[in-house]
């Protein structure tokens, strides 16, 4: 049996004081997993874990993540929960991830990890041990194991203890994928369904691009060094292999030691006209090597390309068809996957549309991105002293000098990012000196005081925009109908908040409780908050609308009664965005009770209408490519906890409390206020608990389900296709499963096969 083991991997060292084993000296503390063969099946984890000085508001244990899962997911986490000292867990471990850490909780000084075993477990005893915890979370209510008591589970009684068993393993394997990210549908079958083009295709492709009217050059350029013959090789050959025939490839020999280097270069020229090489006398880097590379091209658009990397042969296609489309595009990127060492394609990043916040907090463009040569030349192409991220320091310039409108998305995989040991693809950490130059990159771009951001958001950055001053009034508007202990609890988080100057308008929306209505009378005589009584029936619009109507704040903060604030500077931080002209609505993080991902921002189309995405993932967790720690524009946010200003309220005419009274008004008011022309911004910094639902109560009625099922309609008849085009999900991505995992009919279509649609580009 392989014995696996924990080596440590970053940010760790012998704990000098003898009292734990290690001390953690950074911000990524991890360990590996280290024996072969890897892992793959189903494992029973054990280990005892003990700390020093934890924070009581952070995750007191280490999380589990699987780097290089081939799927939508870079690094996925799930806690591994500890009863007392102790870990001990069920794990279904995929044969697509390349390789597995326990990342520590940086609130930790000292720890043990010790006694650590993963230990291979059949499925019967694996369902053996899952059963017992089913039942148990099933007793407490948990909404994780919803699906395990679905219609499934009466075919697989009727089959005895082996269907029933089937049925179990099934539906904790689909448990795990919802709490840990994992993919519905694994991208290798993904790729077999939609990425195998025909020879009809090929020959579509073609006769598309024989008819192309002034089809663009595109200078791909590459600065080498020392790169292994047979990477760079296929580096060449997957540039000289294009079906687009109009390319110049500029390729810049930094005075690489190796000796093959010169001599392949010089080969690849002499073999192809459109292939110009030039060999530095002296090594200066990647920028000045790029820079090099760039002095050879004659195309009006440059495409980046790593030495080591490859292009798929359609790539170049992709970009030129989309940049005849769009005639005035000046930067265009892609999506992209990774290469492992024996050339399996995996870990695919389906980005969103140009989303300048997520710009802003990681280099998402990252490849394959083509800018416009001359705009290259005028902000003064690659700046030697950015080295490590001189590509990010580039696209900031690039972008500052460009508009919104003209940086385009084009959502095919047109890149193949080789995962090799020390790359940035193999580990975001492997080049800590990048952390430097974009942080000077991004201080040049945007002047404010940035920072490394989250531990929970590898290689990202953040900064604080200033707060106006004097603070503009805030006007918080809480509806509420009797649960004193909610609405008390929410009103003690506004007392503890940093924020001085709000106002409080609780709309009572019929209590008749006598410990509600005393505690409201007792707020108001204390001058805490205004109660405005509305006896009507429930319609939260109506109801929001009406608290509106009896403030006099600039701002508005429309706030659920059960709503528990955790961090206290959580309004300053929606504030910085709200008052922007640019930001219509602002929503924060919200978590249930046990810690998970209530809210991270409304994803549009999600399940027919809307919902929420990264939903259940460990509130910590690292979320889709780090989105979970990044400010980033999203398609819509929860009315849970939205700050706006009046005058965007006032604008779109407030909440619609006669189409939407009780479910997705706050999704039709974000898609007012971006009809408007402005954007909707989620925060991560605004974390606050979210006791969902529990003064409502559930859809339990068919009352209830009758409306319910109108504002459906209403919503599919006021927006239609809008809601199949959210600007920051990937058409690529799933809307009739779990967030962030493949669509299995994604809602591009290649190019090749039909007439594009709108959902083609976006």
């Amino acid at each position: 049996m392989t014995d696996f083991r924990l080596v440590p991997d970053g940010d760790l060292e012998p704990d000098p004081s003898g009292r734990h084993t290690w001390q953690v000296t950074g911000a990524r503390p991890r360990l590996r997993v280290t024996g072969t063969p890897k892992p793959v099946g189903w494992f029973r984890l054990r280990a005892r874990y003990r700390a020093d000085d934890t924070h009581p508001g952070e995750p007191l244990g280490p999380q589990l993540r699987l780097a290089g899962l081939a799927g939508p997911v870079s690094s996925v986490s799930r806690s591994l929960a500890l009863r007392r000292d102790r870990i001990d867990r069920i794990l279904y471990l995929p044969d697509d991830a390349e390789e597995l850490f326990v990342d520590l909780p940086i609130t930790a000084r000292a720890f043990d990890l010790d006694d650590f075993s993963l230990a291979p477990i059949g499925q019967t005893a694996a369902a053996a041990r899952m059963a017992a915890a089913v039942a148990s979370t099933a007793r407490l209510g948990s909404h994780a194991t919803g699906s395990l008591f679905s219609r499934g589970w009466e075919s697989a009684r009727a089959e005895g203890v082996g269907g029933l068993r089937a049925q179990l393993v099934a539906d904790y394997e689909a448990v795990q994928r919802r709490g840990a990210g994992l993919v519905a549908i694994p991208y290798r079958e993904w790729l077999e369904l939609h990425g195998v083009r025909t020879a009809a295709d090929d020959a579509a492709i073609d006769a598309e691009i024989a008819a192309m009217v002034d089809p663009p050059v595109i200078s791909v350029v590459v600065p080498v060094y020392d790169t292994p013959p047979e990477l760079l090789a296929a580096c060449i050959d997957s540039v000289r292999t294009q079906r687009y025939p109009h390319w110049q490839l500029c390729l810049a020999n930094d005075a690489s030691p190796a000796e093959h280097i010169r001599q392949q270069l010089d080969d690849a020229a002499a073999a192809d006209e459109r292939i110009v090489v030039v060999h530095r006398r002296e090594n200066g880097h990647i920028a000045a090597a790029s820079n090099s590379a760039l002095e050879l091209a004659t195309g009006e658009f440059v495409a980046l390309l790593d030495h080591d990397d490859e292009l798929p042969d359609i790539a170049l296609y992709l970009v030129a068809r989309d940049l005849l489309a769009h005639p005035d595009t000046d930067l265009a990127y892609t999506d992209e996957d990774k290469i492992g060492e024996h050339g399996r394609r995996y870990d695919p990043h389906f980005k969103p549309a140009y989303n300048p916040e997520l710009l802003l907090g990681q280099n998402y463009f990252s490849h394959l991105t083509t800018m416009r040569r001359t705009l290259v030349a005028e902000v003064g192409g690659f700046r030697e002293g950015f080295e490590g991220s001189q590509d990010y320091d580039l696209f900031l310039r690039v972008v500052g000098r460009s508009g919104p409108d003209r940086i385009r998305h084009i959502p095919h995989v047109a890149y193949h990012w080789r995962a090799i040991e020390g790359s940035t693809a193999k580990e975001t950490g492997a080049k800590g000196y990048a952390e430097d130059a974009a942080l000077k990159a991004l201080r040049e771009h945007v002047p404010a005081d940035w920072s490394v951001g989250p531990a929970s958001a590898p290689t990202s950055y953040r900064c604080d925009p200033p707060l106006p001053d004097p603070l503009p009034l805030v006007s918080v508007i809480i509806p509420t109908r009797n649960g004193w202990d909610l609405l008390a609890q929410c009103m003690d988080g506004l007392a503890r908040s940093t924020y001085d100057n709000i106002e409080v308008i609780v709309v009572d929306n019929g209590s008749d409780d006598p410990a509600a209505l005393a505690g409201m009378a007792g707020m108001a005589a204390e001058g805490r908050a205004t109660i405005v009584r509305h006896d009507a029936p429930f319609n939260y619009s109506e109801i929001n609308n009406i608290g509106v109507e009896h403030s006099s704040g600039e701002l508005l903060c429309l706030l659920n009664n059960d709503i528990e604030v955790i961090e206290t500077g959580w309004l300053e931080a929606m504030v910085r965005h709200a008052v922007r002209c640019d930001v219509g609505a602002v929503g924060a993080k919200l978590l249930y009770g046990d810690g998970t991902i209530q809210h991270a921002g409304v994803i549009l189309g999600l399940g027919g209408v809307a919902g929420h995405g990264h939903r259940r993932f460990p509130g910590d967790g690292y979320g889709y490519f780090s989105r979970l720690g990044l400010t980033h524009q999203a398609g819509a946010v929860t009315a849970a906890c939205m700050v706006l200003r009046r005058e965007v309220f006032d604008e779109v005419g407030g909440l619609d409390a006669e189409s939407f009274g009780v479910a997705f008004n706050d999704v039709d008011l974000c898609l007012r206020i971006g009809e408007a022309g402005y954007r909707i911004i989620w925060e991560p910094q605004a974390l606050l608990y979210h006791h969902e639902s529990v003064s409502r109560g559930a859809e339990d009625t068919p009352e209830k389900q009758a409306r319910f099922s109108a504002e459906v309609h209403a919503m599919l008849d006021r927006w239609g296709d809008a809601l199949l085009r959210d600007p920051a999900y990937n058409p690529n991505l799933a809307l009739d499963a779990d967030a962030f995992t493949l669509a299995r009919e994604p809602r591009v279509v290649p190019p090749w096969r039909a007439r594009p649609t709108p959902a083609d580009r976006d």
